[in-house]
């Protein structure tokens, strides 16, 4: 686990445990009066009773992958810098990004390649790149990382967690990259007929979100996501996805294969 998922883990677990503390309250209130003469104050996080105060990170630390580590993917790396450049434009005091009013900022990325090649390395180097960069322009970052833990066993719990970690899409305050990986698996298709409520529920929202990131663009967000197979993802969400769809070859060339057996 990197240091980008501990920090956005911790954050949204505070997050969902302050929310399913208050929507129960009124169902214990013999034990109201406990809870709310207890307070507690750790790194970042403040809770008084039933009232939570979490101080978001601005940037996320990533020690983990970088650029210069992946091996292969030359025009890959190429083009994530080229998104890490135009999305770091952006100035959140004024709310201006030049290359999204000149019409050249993609929203949407979609990593596309066999296993293994390198996709989920290539989202930890953009975000470490992110991070290292927004740091040293005084800028605040976040990095949301979306996964298959969004899903929960309770009926619209899974939407709500989606809501939450999409909700920083909508802040003007701030530049932040969503990463979703293997979004063919986590949600599939409108039309099987396999797929519970839930689950359609969960790409509704992700179709609103998407909708609404397009709506209000500011040129401070964007949402990357990996497949192993482009077919595999619902059509609708694909089309919107694919703003800027890029292909993880992995090595290719002899010297790529001799770097990856020193890594090694």
């Amino acid at each position: 686990t990197s240091s980008a998922d501990f920090v956005c883990l911790t954050h949204d677990f505070f997050r969902g445990m302050a929310e399913r503390c208050t929507s129960l309250s009124q169902s214990y209130l013999d034990l109201k009066p406990v809870v709310e003469s207890r307070h507690f104050i750790f790194d970042g996080v403040s809770v008084s009773g039933f009232t939570l105060q979490v101080e978001d990170p601005e940037s996320v630390a990533v020690s983990g992958d970088t650029f210069e580590q992946m091996v292969g993917n030359r025009e890959l790396k190429q083009s994530l810098l080229g998104v890490a450049d135009k999305i770091l434009l952006y100035d959140p005091r004024t709310r201006r990004n030049p290359s999204k009013e000149l019409g050249d900022f993609a929203r949407t990325i979609l990593l596309y390649g066999r296993p293994g090649t390198g996709k989920t390395m290539a989202i930890s180097a953009l975000i470490h790149e992110l991070t290292t960069r927004a740091r040293q322009l005084d800028k605040p970052f976040r990095a949301v990382l979306i996964g298959s833990d969004v899903k929960d066993k309770y009926f619209g719990e899974s939407v709500t967690n989606l809501k939450r970690k999409l909700s920083e899409l909508e802040r003007g305050d701030r530049i932040c990259l969503v990463a979703i990986e293997d979004i063919d698996l986590m949600l599939a298709s409108r039309d099987d007929v396999n797929v519970n409520a839930a689950d359609k529920d969960l790409l509704h929202e992700l179709m609103n979100s998407l909708e609404g990131v397009a709506s209000r663009d500011l040129g401070n967000a964007a949402i990357v996501a990996t497949t192993n197979d482009i077919k595999g993802i619902e059509g609708a969400l694909a089309e919107r996805l694919q703003e800027n769809p890029l292909e993880v070859k992995g090595p290719e060339t002899a010297e790529d294969f001799a770097a990856l057996f020193r890594i090694k």
